[in-house]
């Protein structure tokens, strides 16, 4: 008995003493994670190292080199999905070989949330994102390449990424500690599905909302005239075109943390483009098909005056691609002498200069005329200076410019645009709300008079 009772007071002085502390876990982010056989950046999800906590990340590992990050993309990052207890610190052992290495400056910035991140894409929200509870900087010209912050608050789930620009580290390290493990739970705030890109003509079905807290929960639209959202969460269309943000947002109770939830509503009208067979003065979309996918080339970047032709693509290899009105993907081809000139959609002209594989653009027209050739698989050769067009020079997925056949690559197609006249509406669509506003397929408010295709409640019909 004496024996018991000295053990026990030996416990409790070690509590009162604070030698007795919560047991801190980590968990190491390394190269080990990803295939070192890549160099595009991977994305893992449910990712358990040693703690309770599980992660999905964003990242890529240099061909076995490194654990990198970048911020360009709004991608990459690690964040946590399920808790592995407190936050407490962050521990970065920066990668330098001589050859790659963080510039100077270049910062991680770790974010804490009292409720679960859904993907990495929140630490690219200023309203998912979270508080930002430090920070880590590459200093090059330190004596050590580990760096180590303390974290701000206790927060159950943390995210972090580069601020700006691409990071090279050994291993990035978090600290959890199972201390003041509180009782309350996430307010489980959620819009399902969260995101929805609706085309003119095509039937809306609201999104479910649903909650765990117990605390009110207000709801707010910044764009009414696009959607409109009730006291319940209810989702309705009021008719424009354009994007709404959907916002849910509980406060915290002595049950519950505070939460929020997202929902992206956009309803949009499309510009329809068929194959041709034939070359004229026209707009046309670039088009190449290949691994049962369909690509249509961008222009670039209006900053820039060089590049390769990056894409956007749709499954199989269709004759009829349907692109987003709120984007101008087309290149104006204008007969002169010896061919054509072409033009993206900032009336850049494009021309091939040297032995670069790469196009370039101008403001003016210096002679930059290209030969179109159709082919007999409904392919044109678009050439100038001995190089020619052709699209996805061995993995990439870009056009670009070259004086000969490249591995996989191939020649590109044209694709015209449709007339809104030839467009055939083949639904007629009940409304929804007969008092709300009609609009004809130039975007004008007409009366309920008006005769012929409108758009009521986002939906189009024939009103005869």
């Amino acid at each position: 008995m004496k024996k018991f009772l000295r053990y026990s007071l030996v416990g409790l002085m070690a509590l009162v003493s604070g030698s007795v502390t919560a047991q801190v876990v980590s968990d190491s982010f390394t190269k080990n994670l990803l295939d070192g056989s890549k160099t595009d950046y991977q994305e893992l999800s449910n990712v358990k190292l040693a703690s309770t906590a599980r992660y999905t990340l964003n990242a890529a590992s240099n061909k076995g080199k490194c654990f990198q990050l970048r911020s360009d993309k709004s991608t990459s990052g690690v964040v946590t999905t399920t808790s592995g207890g407190v936050a407490k610190t962050v521990t970065v052992v920066w990668f330098n070989d001589g050859t790659i290495s963080s510039a100077n400056g270049r910062t991680i910035d770790i974010y804490g949330k009292n409720e679960p991140y859904a993907a990495v894409s929140d630490l690219y929200s200023d309203d998912t994102k979270g508080k930002k509870i430090g920070s880590v900087v590459y200093d090059a010209n330190a004596t050590t390449q580990t760096a180590s912050v303390n974290l701000e608050g206790n927060y159950p789930y943390v995210g972090f990424r580069s601020q700006k620009g691409a990071l090279y580290t050994e291993s990035i390290t978090i600290d959890w500690s199972g201390e003041a493990s509180d009782t309350k739970l996430n307010a489980g705030l959620e819009f399902s599905p969260s995101n929805i890109s609706l085309k003119v003509g095509e039937a809306f079905t609201a999104p479910t909302f649903t909650k765990a807290t117990t605390a009110d929960v207000k709801f707010t639209s910044d764009n009414e005239a696009v959607a409109t959202v009730d006291a319940n969460g209810v989702i309705t269309l009021a008719g424009e075109l354009g994007t709404a943000n959907i916002k849910a947002t509980s406060e915290e109770n002595s049950e519950y943390y505070a939460g929020t939830a997202t929902c992206q509503i956009k309803v949009y009208e499309v510009n329809t483009y068929k194959k041709a067979t034939a070359v004229s003065s026209d707009n046309f979309l670039l088009v190449a098909q290949r691994d049962d996918k369909t690509y249509y080339a961008y222009p670039l970047s209006e900053t820039k005056t060089y590049g390769y032709l990056s894409t956007g693509s749709v499954t199989g290899t269709v004759d009829e691609i349907e692109v987003d009105k709120n984007y101008n993907d087309e290149f104006t081809f204008t007969a002169v002498d010896g061919g054509y000139t072409i033009q993206d959609s900032y009336g850049r002209y494009l021309y091939q200069s040297g032995t670069y594989k790469s196009f370039n653009v101008s403001e003016t027209n210096n002679g930059y005329v290209w030969t179109v050739e159709p082919q007999t698989d409904g392919t044109f050769k678009i050439s100038m200076n001995g190089y020619f067009m052709q699209y996805g020079e061995g993995t990439h997925t870009t056009f670009g410019v070259y004086d000969s056949a490249q591995d996989n690559a191939v020649l590109p197609m044209l694709y015209a645009k449709v007339s809104d006249a030839i467009k055939n509406v083949t639904t007629v669509v009940e409304r929804n709300d007969a008092n709300a506003p009609i609009f004809n397929l130039a975007g004008q408010r007409v009366g309920k008079d008006y005769k012929g295709v409108v758009i009521q409640n986002g939906k189009k019909y024939l009103n005869k």
